[in-house]
C-alpha cells in the first residue's frame, strides 16, 4: 500500500519505539530489560495481522562489572570471623538472572599495597541467579571485593569491606618468649601472648591471665601489661625459686593452646632455699617443751634455791617434762623464700577479700602462712574471715606464732572465736601460750568452756596461771573440773601459788571446787602431792611448800574431804609439811 505510514512498538517493563531500517518494512530496537512485552505492528491506525504478539525478554549473559552483591556484612564486619554476602548475577544490562550455572569467583584484596594477599571467598550456587559467598578476613584493613564470571574480571571493585578488630578466641592465640634456654634463679623471663596468625591483631580489650605456680606450691597471677606498638600483651616473669614451675595462660578464662607448661628454673650456684621451719623445727617464741618449762621455772627461780616457792615451780617443771611435746609454730611444710611470699602478697593487694581467700586457700598451708604473713595486717585478717575457718586455723599456724597472735588479735570477735575454735587443742594451747595475759585471757573469755578447758589444758602453766589471774574465780573453776590433774591441773597451781595474788585465786577456786566435786579437787591436790614427792626424791629443797600453803589455806571442811580422797603415802607427806598444828586439825576434819 503505497504511502501508508508503518510503525513498531513494544510495551512492557518499559516502552520502546522501533526505528526503522534502510529495507522497506523493517524495524529494530535493543529491549535492554528482561520481561514480557506487547510488540505491535501499525499500518496507518490500524494493526497488521497477527499483531500484537508477546515477546518474552531473559537476562544475557552475566556481565562481572553489572552483578550485585548484598549482605550486612558490607556495612559492618569483623576479623576472624565468617562474613556472608549474596551474589546476584546480571548481564551487561543490569537485568538479574534466573538460572544459574555461571563459573563465578569472589576474591577480597587489601586495598593497601602493604597487606596481604588476596582472600579467596568461597562461593555456592543457588541455582535461581544468586550465589552465597562466605569469607573470613583476618587483617584489620579495607579490603576491596572483587568478581570473577566465567573468566571475565569486573574491571573494576566496586564494593569494599572494613573489618574492625574482633576479640580473639584462647584458640587464636599462642605464647611466646619462654623457648630456648632454661632460666637461671633471679632471671626475669619476657612472656609475650600475641594471636598466632600474624595476620590477626590484639584490640588490648582481652582478659588476659598469666598464673605461675612455683615449686613450693605458692600460686601468683603475674602482672601483664598490653603493648601497643606490637598489639600484644607482655607479662616479665621474675623467676625467685629453682626448679619446675607451671605456667597457665588463660584468655577469658579458657586456657590457651599447650597450656599449662613447664619452665624448668636453673640455680647455677647451687644456693638452696631456705626451708624456712620444716616439721619439728621449734622457736624461740614457740615454747617448745625444754624452752618453755624452763621458762617458768626461771620466773620462780632457779632449781637450787632452797626454799618456799622457788622450790615448788622447779616441782612444776620436773613434772611438767614429762608432758608430750607442745605444738611449735612455724612449722608445716616447705615454704616458699620470703621474696616470693612478698611477691604473692602485693598481687593480693589489689584484690577483694573473696578472691584474695580463694587463693590463699588453693595453697599448701606453709605457703598460705607465709603469704598472709607479708599482707598487711588488716587485708590478711579480711582474707582471713572470707575463707572457711579450718582452711585459714591452718595458714595461721603455718606462720610464725608472733605473725600467728598479730593477725589473731585483730580479728572481729565471731571469726577469732571460728578459727580458734577450728584448730587443734595443741595448736591453740601454743598460741595462747606466747600471748600476753591480756590477749589470751580475753580469747579464753570468748571460746566456749569445752575449748577453754581444752586451751588451758595445752597451755604452758605460767603463761595460763598469768591469763587466768585476770579471769573471774568461776572460770578457774570451770578448768579445773575439765583439765587433766596431773597434766595441766597440778602445774596450773603450782603457777598460781608464785604469787600472792595467785594464791588466793587458786584457793578460793579449790574451795569451791571441793564443795562442788570434792573427787575433783582432791585430784589435783594428789597431782600436787605426786610432783612434790617427785621432786623432794630428787633432793630439790623444799618441794612440798607450794601444795602445803594451798592446802593449808583450805577450810578445814574441805582438807577434810581432801585427806579422805587421796593414799595414805600423799596424806602422810602433805601432813608432813603441815606442820604438827595444821597437821593435827587435818586430821580431826579428816575423821568428822
Amino acid at each position: 500500500a503505497g504511502g501508508e505510514r508503518i510503525a513498531v512498538s513494544a510495551r512492557g517493563p518499559a516502552e520502546t519505539t522501533f526505528e526503522p531500517l534502510d529495507a522497506v518494512g523493517a524495524f529494530a530496537t535493543t529491549l535492554q530489560t528482561s520481561g514480557a512485552y506487547s510488540v505491535a505492528a501499525l499500518v496507518g491506525d490500524c494493526s497488521a495481522a497477527g499483531w500484537p504478539r508477546v515477546l518474552q525478554v531473559v537476562a544475557g549473559p552475566c556481565d562481572p562489572d553489572r552483578c550485585v552483591l548484598s549482605g550486612d556484612a558490607l556495612g559492618a564486619c569483623a576479623t576472624g570471623r565468617k562474613l556472608s554476602l549474596q551474589l546476584q548475577a546480571s548481564d551487561r544490562y543490569g537485568n538479574p538472572r534466573s538460572m544459574g550455572g555461571d563459573m563465578v569467583e569472589v576474591f577480597a584484596k587489601p586495598r593497601d599495597s602493604r597487606g596481604a594477599g588476596r582472600v579467596e571467598a568461597e562461593v555456592v550456587d543457588n541455582a535461581d541467579g544468586t550465589y552465597a559467598v562466605a569469607l573470613v578476613l583476618e587483617e584489620a584493613a579495607i579490603h576491596d571485593v572483587h568478581v570473577n564470571v566465567n573468566g571475565l574480571s569486573d574491571s573494576r571493585s566496586r564494593y569494599f569491606l572494613a573489618p574492625t578488630l574482633a576479640p580473639l578466641t584462647a584458640a587464636d592465640c599462642t605464647v611466646r618468649g619462654v623457648a630456648g634456654d632454661e632460666p637461671s634463679l633471679c632471671d626475669v623471663t619476657a612472656l609475650y601472648v600475641q594471636p598466632a596468625n600474624p595476620i590477626r591483631e590484639m584490640s588490648g580489650r582481652e582478659a588476659v591471665v598469666v598464673t605461675v605456680h612455683t615449686p613450693s606450691g605458692l600460686a601468683f597471677n603475674n602482672p601483664v601489661k598490653f603493648e601497643k606498638g606490637n598489639r600484644r600483651f607482655a607479662s616479665p616473669v621474675y623467676w625467685v625459686e629453682p626448679g619446675a614451675h607451671s605456667v597457665a595462660v588463660t584468655l577469658s578464662g579458657k586456657a590457651l593452646p599447650g597450656c599449662p607448661f613447664l619452665v624448668e628454673v636453673r640455680d647455677p650456684r647451687g644456693e638452696e632455699l631456705d626451708a624456712m621451719g620444716k616439721p619439728g623445727r621449734s622457736s624461740s617464741e614457740t615454747g617448745k617443751s625444754g624452752k618453755g618449762r624452763k621458762g617458768d621455772g626461771a620466773n620462780a627461780g632457779d632449781d637450787d634455791t632452797a626454799a618456799g616457792a622457788s622450790a615448788s615451780a622447779a616441782a612444776a617443771a620436773a613434772a611438767a617434762a614429762a608432758a608430750d611435746k607442745r605444738f611449735a609454730f612455724g612449722g608445716g611444710g616447705l615454704k616458699p623464700s620470703k621474696a616470693a611470699s612478698d611477691r604473692a602478697a602485693r598481687s593480693l593487694a589489689g584484690m577483694s577479700s573473696k578472691v584474695a581467700a580463694q587463693a590463699i586457700s588453693d595453697m599448701r598451708p606453709a605457703a598460705a602462712g607465709a603469704v598472709m604473713a607479708s599482707m598487711e595486717v588488716s587485708a590478711a585478717v579480711a582474707a582471713a574471715e572470707a575463707m572457711e575457718p579450718a582452711v585459714a586455723a591452718a595458714a595461721v599456724c603455718s606462720m610464725e606464732v608472733h605473725e600467728a597472735i598479730a593477725c589473731v588479735v585483730e580479728m572481729p570477735k565471731e571469726s577469732r572465736k571460728a578459727i580458734l575454735e577450728s584448730m587443734t587443742p595443741e595448736q591453740l594451747g601454743a598460741l595462747l601460750s606466747a600471748m600476753t595475759p591480756e590477749d589470751a585471757s580475753d580469747i579464753i573469755r570468748i571460746l566456749d568452756t569445752k575449748w577453754s578447758i581444752l586451751a588451758v589444758d595445752n597451755m604452758v602453766p605460767g603463761p595460763a596461771a598469768a591469763a587466768m589471774q585476770m579471769l573471774p574465780e568461776e572460770r578457774l573453776v570451770e578448768v579445773l573440773v575439765g583439765v587433766s590433774p596431773k597434766k595441766a591441773g597440778a602445774p596450773l597451781l603450782e603457777a598460781l601459788e608464785e604469787t600472792e595474788p595467785g594464791h588466793r585465786l587458786a584457793a578460793d577456786a579449790v574451795t569451791t571446787l571441793t564443795n562442788r566435786h570434792a573427787d575433783r579437787a582432791a585430784a589435783h591436790i594428789a597431782a600436787m602431792v605426786d610432783t612434790a614427792m617427785a621432786g623432794t626424791d630428787r633432793g630439790v629443797p623444799g618441794s612440798g611448800y607450794a601444795v602445803a600453803r594451798l592446802f593449808a589455806d583450805l577450810p578445814l571442811t574441805c582438807q577434810g574431804l581432801t585427806i579422805i580422797r587421796v593414799t595414805a603415802k600423799q596424806a602422810a607427806y602433805l601432813m608432813s609439811w603441815l606442820g604438827a598444828d595444821g597437821a593435827a586439825k587435818a586430821a580431826k576434819a579428816a575423821a568428822k
